[in-house]
This record gives C-alpha cells, sequence and structure tokens, in this order.
C-alpha cells in the first residue's frame, strides 16, 4: 500500500512548473467540462415534470423542487461562477466540494428518466478528487498530486474493474464477434427510432459481414482494459493513454456511442504535455537566436 501510495502521489516532474502547467492544463478542462454539462442538464431537466427513476443521492433525498421552476439553471450560475473563481485562484478550498454536489444533483435530476449516460463520468470523478484533495491537503504542490493521483488510480482501477466485470458475467467468451454484431443491431434499432434513418459505415459492414473481425476488435478492447491499471506507472502512462483512446474510438466507430469527454482527459492525463511545451520553446528559442546571429552578421 505504501508503494502505491508512493507510486500515485509523488511528483510527476522533476520541475515543479511543469507539474502546476499539467494540473492547470488538467484543472480548466475539468472545470470547463462541469460548466458544459451543468447547463446542458440544467435544459434537460426543465422538459422533466417528475422524478421517475431515483438514482444516487435521489434515492435518500427528494429532489421535487428542481422540476418546474430556474434552480438548475441557478445550480449551473453558482458552479461557472466558482469554476472561474477557482481558476482565478480567488475561491474557497471548499469550491470544488460544492461544484460537486451541486454538479450530482443536476446528474441524478436530468437521469430522472431512466436514461443514464456515461460521458461525464471521469469529470465527475476528477472534480471529487479535485474536492478531497484541496480540502485535506494544505500545499499547493500536495493537492496536486492528491488531485492527479486519485484521478489516475480510480481511472486505471475503473478500467480494469469493468474488464473483470465482462469476464464474470460472460466468461472467456465474452470478446466473440457475435455479441458486436448483436450490438450493433441493437444500435441500429434505437438510431432507426431516433432519426429513422441508419445507414452502417464501412467498420460495422465489416463486423457484420466477418464476425472473426468483430473478435479481433472486442479482443483488443478487453486486453487495453485489464491494462488500464498500467496508467498508474509514469513510463507507461502514454503507451496504455494511447490504447484506451484507440478502444474508445473503435467503440465510438462500431456503436455510434460517443466517448469524446473520456478521450479528452485521458490524453490531457496521459500525455507529458510539459515536456512537449517545453521542447517547442526550446525550438522556438533556437530558432529566433539563429535568426538574430544571421541578422547581426548581415548588418556587419
Amino acid at each position: 500500500m505504501n508503494q502505491l501510495s508512493a507510486l500515485l502521489f509523488q511528483s510527476w516532474y522533476a520541475s515543479d512548473n511543469d507539474e502546476k502547467f499539467h494540473f492547470r492544463l488538467f484543472e480548466f478542462f475539468v472545470l470547463s467540462g462541469s460548466i458544459y454539462y451543468a447547463w446542458s442538464w440544467a435544459d434537460y431537466i426543465r422538459q422533466i415534470s417528475d422524478n421517475i427513476h431515483p438514482l444516487g443521492i435521489a434515492q435518500h433525498v427528494p429532489i421535487d423542487f428542481m422540476y418546474g421552476n430556474m434552480i438548475p439553471h441557478l445550480f449551473a450560475i453558482v458552479i461557472t461562477t466558482l469554476a472561474f473563481l477557482i481558476f482565478l485562484g480567488r475561491a474557497h478550498r471548499y469550491a470544488h466540494a460544492i461544484i460537486l454536489v451541486l454538479l450530482h444533483l443536476l446528474l441524478v435530476a436530468r437521469d430522472a428518466m431512466g436514461e443514464i449516460g456515461h460521458s461525464a463520468n471521469f469529470i465527475g470523478l476528477s472534480v471529487l478528487a479535485l474536492a478531497v484533495a484541496y480540502a485535506s491537503c494544505g500545499q499547493d504542490g500536495e493537492r496536486r498530486r492528491m488531485a492527479l493521483g486519485l484521478t489516475v488510480f480510480f481511472i486505471g482501477l475503473g478500467y480494469v474493474s469493468a474488464a473483470l466485470c465482462k469476464l464474470i458475467a460472460t466468461g472467456v467468451f465474452w470478446p466473440d464477434g457475435m455479441h458486436l454484431a448483436l450490438w450493433i443491431a441493437e444500435k441500429k434499432i434505437d438510431t432507426i427510432a431516433r432519426t429513422g434513418i441508419y445507414e452502417a459505415n464501412p467498420l460495422q459492414q465489416m463486423v457484420l459481414t466477418h464476425h472473426s473481425a468483430g473478435t479481433l476488435m472486442l479482443g483488443f478492447g478487453l486486453t487495453a482494459e485489464l491494462l488500464g491499471f498500467l496508467i498508474w506507472w509514469k513510463r507507461f502512462r502514454p503507451y496504455i493513454t494511447l490504447l484506451l483512446v484507440a478502444m474508445h474510438t473503435g467503440i465510438s466507430l462500431t456503436m455510434n456511442i460517443r466517448f469524446d469527454s473520456f478521450i479528452l482527459q485521458l490524453l490531457i492525463l496521459g500525455l507529458p504535455w510539459p515536456i512537449w511545451k517545453n521542447k517547442i520553446l526550446d525550438y522556438i528559442s533556437k530558432v529566433s537566436g539563429s535568426r538574430k546571429i544571421l541578422n547581426k552578421n548581415a548588418s556587419v
């Protein structure tokens, strides 16, 4: 446990400025996502009149007060205001916790009809990690490492758990191309019911025609999920990130299920953006220095 704690909560970079840059990029994305979902859910809640399918906190706390009025939009305004104050460095340490509570209330009110989406899972997880980090840590460096470490830990654990649940429910024959063909057919019905039109893309046509191709795709996806815990290690993080992004892209192309938020957050967390930024700045500095020398020689 101590080794895992040291692995997850150690500094991601040798330079404090690099760690700050990566954390601010991560926090900016999470806060932007929180604002986006808050307003989109608030607009959707206006179309709902009753809590038919209680979820989460709605099973214990009545949320009928959120229907038929502007309270969801008031929550969205508070979330937006707090997000801007956080990014400006002028918010209270419990601001993330307030965003978490309000965002969860909006989520359970929005999903009251039983249609449960997964696109905001990583955003909600990250807001929780930020809330815990800011509430429990006093130093900025500790907060950064706590927030990033918790987020990466539960993302890795989530992927492994998803793979194990598939194997427990269906067994080792889960990656069967027949299963993928069946799921594509189910999505076809949903799409026709929603739009009246369905046209399979080339990848879907290949899976429906050649079940072995579907087996390979499902096998790749299951392997990627089982290896999800490798995101805990800095040396493996970029590679497993790209593997998971490829998996989600495959799901989007075959099942028409969008994972835009998942993919963006994986890329932001898993790739070494500060290192790339430094290399670009060094290159620009070298080019600029070379031009100055050439201009000086030309003037002489």
